[in-house]
């Protein structure tokens, strides 16, 4: 499944960089790989490649998670009178993250966030898309993340 998830992600990500500016922000995107701090690579870009980096990890979850679903599910029995949860996939599919909100949504969170809380911009962006599709606050997450670091 993860690996299904990497191959949309990277996939998405060249289909970014059609320009000068925004092949430039491809590379700084590997310096997230790297280690950099993820906040202050992500307040760098510009809106329309944060927007299009959370539109390629939308897609990416959706179909990671439906394609590992699937394939999982292939060899295992299902009920006599299967629903929509009681099949294997299903039932696989209803853990996957759930997200309510527009990418453009995401992308004002997350800036708000790391513009908020610069203690926090250490905090990966997959675990900040993942406490907010649980819907978390921003006050919520920072604390959270407070509360990890020993703080």
């Amino acid at each position: 499944m993860i690996k299904y998830f990497i191959a949309v992600v990277i996939g998405l990500t060249g289909l970014i960089s059609t320009t000068t500016a925004q092949q430039q922000e491809e590379s700084r995107i590997r310096t997230v790989r790297t280690g950099a701090s993820e906040g202050k690579v992500w307040l760098s870009w510009g809106r329309g490649t944060r927007v299009g980096f959370v539109r390629g990890y939308l897609t990416g979850i959706h179909v990671g998670y439906r394609d590992g679903c699937f394939e999982s599910s292939k060899d295992q029995p299902s009920s006599a009178t299967p629903t929509a949860t009681d099949s294997p996939f299903g039932h696989c599919l209803s853990k996957s993250l759930r997200f309510s909100n527009t990418p453009e949504y995401y992308e004002i969170q997350i800036t708000r966030f790391f513009a908020t809380y610069k203690s926090d911009l250490g905090l990966p962006l997959d675990e900040l898309l993942r406490l907010l599709s649980e819907g978390k606050t921003l006050d919520q997450i920072h604390e959270w993340s407070a509360s990890s670091r020993g703080e």
